[in-house]
């Protein structure tokens, strides 16, 4: 991909022509004020997240998130079975979603309700079931042994926003982190702390699995994202543990105006700019 002092290089290689009557090549006055100006419109334009400072929103609650698309992860397939990884889905408006992680398959499992029934989330000898609502499709990371983790999600074109809940499979305090990218850069980090407790039947499938979320405020960035949690201690030590992830919330880019369009927008406000002097 071209740089953004690439990009601006080519701009500076156009030639403006007349406007209007008046001289707008390169070598003129008038051609010179308004290349830089325009060079300079396509470098706030253009120019990586990074180097804009895009604003980020971070959210504990999918009803605070909001988002207009979602993925459920029942199209893998049927309750308990092994999924390839990396794996392709689509969300409800078409975009598609590709996970991967270290190693290993994942597994697509649903929760189970407070009766302990319904459901097939569990792993070892005596099942472990968690905190999703119940009925809840689930991508699991636990289909090749313990640490398979974290999950990468990377979106067929760049989103704004992404939320989830979250859930170790074990009984510890734990930490959880989404990381959201443009390219290989990272624009954001959110991590939580959270606590699950061995309980009864009755404590299990009852929705108050950690969620957590991000978005850009500023423009449609975000080409993929990692979820993991990193550590965890409990019985066992500190490990890094397998954990699951339900629905997806995303924010698409439909609301906000591309590149291309307020490139556009800019133009024409410096061409209207020019006329105004001139008189």
């Amino acid at each position: 991909m071209s740089s953004p002092a690439g990009r601006i290089s080519f701009m500076s290689n156009l030639s403006l022509g007349k406007w209007k009557g008046k001289d707008c090549s390169l070598g003129s006055t008038f051609g010179m004020v308004r290349l830089s100006l325009f060079s300079l419109l396509t470098m706030l334009v253009l120019a990586p997240p990074a180097l804009r400072a895009d604003t980020f929103q971070d959210y504990t609650s999918r009803a605070t998130f909001g988002g207009n698309d979602s993925l459920n992860w029942g199209q893998l397939g049927t309750c308990n079975q092994n999924v390839t990884n990396p794996a392709t889905v689509t969300s409800a408006n078409g975009l598609a979603v590709t996970a991967s992680q270290a190693f290993g398959n994942f597994v697509e499992a649903v929760q189970v309700n407070p009766n302990n029934s319904g459901g097939c989330l569990k792993t070892g000898p005596q099942g472990w079931y968690g905190h999703f609502a119940a009925g809840d499709n689930l991508l699991f990371t636990g289909g090749s042994g313990v640490g398979s983790g974290p999950i990468t999600l990377n979106f067929g074109s760049p989103i704004t926003g992404i939320g989830m809940q979250i859930d170790p499979a074990c009984v510890c305090t734990f930490e959880a982190t989404l990381d959201i990218y443009h390219g290989v850069i990272l624009l954001s980090t959110i991590t939580l702390n959270g606590q699950n407790l061995n309980g009864p039947d009755t404590s299990f499938g009852l929705n108050n699995a950690l969620f957590f979320g991000l978005e850009d405020l500023s423009a449609p960035d975000i080409t993929s994202v990692v979820i993991s949690v990193p550590s965890s201690s409990g019985p066992f030590g500190n490990i890094v543990e397998d954990f699951g992830i339900n629905q997806l919330s995303l924010d698409d880019a439909t609301s906000v105006p591309e590149p291309s369009s307020l490139l556009l927008l800019g133009t024409g406000l410096l061409c209207v700019l020019g006329a105004a002097r001139r008189k």
